[in-house]
């Protein structure tokens, strides 16, 4: 079925609208939201039903995370969760609009690379290695780039995929479909979470863990709890209500009680066939009770393990078990169970990118020892720190990934070192002088000391890439139009790209606001602008006509090109 991305675009909008509303008047609507989770995710479940590419649907997939448990939620929760979800609509509209070749060895990437930065107290600051730790909100950078004009996204520079196709002696790049249990559609149903080869599975994490540890008798199950539990199916079969709707029932007992589990959706032979009356099953699912049979007990689709002595361990009950991404047609108990051959087979072939020494000294855990228990963690493993991403395998393939990223950027810091910029910076701080006079304050010592550090960077002969950071109301956002000035001030165009269409709104009527009288044309580009008026727009930006753009992910969509942007800043 080929994907219909019409139809996706307008269910992100549907989901868009009642957050919008929420978020007016400084998330004063708030109140007036009651019982829109179910629309929420009925809309998300829409979307991802539409089948949409790997990548989009794992951030959809994280979005539809972020809505569940909105209605029981604090306003304080509420507030953040209307934020992220915002955030993740625009990316996730930004996703779509992109084309496929950015995936692909044509794309030229420019890393913000770590500068001095200045922190809660005013001091310049150069970070080292980052630190793992929560976000509390405090402390959200600013990237600002300086590349050469014009920016459109081409071959040539940055970092390319020039490697040859792996050799087949490389199991981690082997595809999927060859695993025992997989084929041929199981494959493409991985693909759908960005699982195509052995490497691939391996990095697909949990996203959370459930405790099927603790068997209770039937007798003592709460209603309302997702609980585990032992017994014997006294019956299995097929069935109808009172109102002809067929139903799949099996009945399980021990010697405190029976419980019903039902199916609604199921495969009548395969049920008959894999469950039958005698044998012995573990039980999972959420306990509820039926008004209409005697208050009875029941699980609606649990997992159901068949008990079998001669063999080890069970995968799915009686441990902690780990909860994946879904897609449609491919059941938890599936994917683990493929996940946990590929554990089993190739988790001590893995390549451990860390130095000994450093491994050793930071006590960290070697890389097979990490995937085996990031994926099927022990007993003793706590449940609360594994749901956090907080134990030690978590802090293994954490670390590595900010390794990696860091020596990334660190390679690219020195690249750029020796890069010869094509942009001369001419100007001589007129435009910024004219805006600091009708500021109505001055500005702090460290906001002047950075403001004199990225002047001085702008005007040597290499590009710049640094971080701006600072806490929120520190003064980010006037250093950075400052500096902007000053390109627009030597004939190119700047550009600011925020997280959210809220935010872009914010910073473009405060920045309209200033620079209106300097004779600085500014404008706003986002996803929300269709038909003519964005067309208009694009050409206008094409031309070179505005000096400062400011806009969201758009920015970087295919079809925006600029004339002679030379200075981009990304509110992060």
């Amino acid at each position: 079925m080929a994907f219909d991305r019409d139809r996706f675009v307008h269910l992100l909008q549907q989901t868009r609208r009642p957050l919008q509303f929420a978020a007016r008047q400084n998330v004063r609507k708030i109140a007036v939201l009651q019982d829109i989770e179910a629309r929420l995710l009925e809309w998300l479940d829409a979307a991802m039903a539409l089948q949409p590419p790997s990548e989009i649907a794992a951030n959809l997939d994280a979005c539809r995370r972020l809505i569940t448990g909105f209605d029981r939620a604090n306003p304080s929760t509420k507030l953040r969760v209307i934020t992220t979800a915002l955030s993740r609509l625009d990316h996730l509209e930004a996703q779509i609009e992109r084309p496929k070749i950015w995936r692909r060895e044509s794309l030229a990437v420019s890393f913000p690379a770590p500068g001095e930065d200045v922190d809660s107290n005013g001091n310049t600051v150069t970070p080292a290695m980052p630190t793992i730790s929560h976000r509390s909100g405090r402390g959200t950078p600013a990237s600002i780039h300086s590349i050469a004009p014009p920016v459109a996204i081409h071959g040539g520079q940055g970092i390319e995929s020039t490697t040859a196709p792996p050799p087949s002696s490389d199991i981690f790049r082997q595809s999927m479909q060859f695993v025992k249990g997989v084929g041929p559609n199981r494959s493409q149903m991985l693909q759908r979470l960005g699982i195509e080869t052995i490497g691939d599975a391996l990095a697909l994490l949990p996203r959370r863990y459930e405790d099927r540890t603790n068997l209770k008798p039937i007798r003592s199950l709460e209603v309302g709890r997702q609980e585990t539990f032992e017994g014997m199916i006294l019956v299995s079969g097929s069935s109808r209500t009172g109102r002809g709707r067929r139903l799949y029932e099996i009945i399980v007992g021990d010697a405190t009680g029976t419980l019903r589990c039902l199916w609604f959706q199921f495969h009548e032979t395969y049920m008959r066939q894999r469950y039958r009356i005698g044998q012995r099953v573990f039980v999972t699912g959420e306990v509820r009770i039926n008004p209409y049979s005697g208050q009875r007990k029941e699980v609606h689709h649990p997992d159901l393990e068949i008990i079998d002595a001669d063999e080890g361990q069970p995968l799915h009950v009686g441990r902690i078990v780990p909860v994946y991404p879904g897609t449609e047609g491919l059941h938890q108990k599936t994917l683990r169970t493929v996940i946990k051959r590929i554990i089993d087979e190739f988790a001590d072939q893995a390549p451990d990118f860390l130095p000994p020494a450093l491994r050793e000294r930071l006590q960290l855990l070697e890389t097979p020892q990490a995937l085996r228990e990031v994926h099927f963690p022990s007993a003793a493993t706590d449940l609360e720190v594994l749901n956090h991403w907080a134990s030690e395998a978590h802090r293994r393939l954490v670390f590595e990934e900010f390794f990696l990223l860091e020596l990334g950027l660190a390679l690219r810091q020195r690249e750029t070192s020796i890069e010869e910029r094509a942009v001369a910076y001419r100007g001589t701080d007129r435009l910024a002088e004219r805006l600091r006079a009708r500021l109505p304050f001055k500005l702090t010592k460290a906001q002047e000391r950075v403001l004199a550090e990225i002047g001085e960077n702008l005007r040597r002969p290499h590009p710049m890439n640094r971080l701006l950071q600072g806490d929120v109301g520190s003064g980010k956002t006037i250093v950075a139009l400052l500096v902007m000035l000053l390109a627009i001030e030597s004939g190119f165009q700047a550009a600011i790209m925020a997280p959210t269409e809220i935010l872009a709104e914010q910073h473009y009527r405060t920045m309209q606001g200033l620079v209106q009288t300097l004779g600085v044309r500014v404008v706003l580009l986002t996803s929300g602008i269709k038909g003519r008026k964005r067309r208009e727009l694009l050409e206008t930006i094409a031309m070179g006509n505005v000096d400062l753009i400011v806009g969201t992910h758009t920015l970087i969509q295919e079809g925006v090109g600029f004339k002679a942007l030379a200075l981009v800043v990304i509110d992060e």
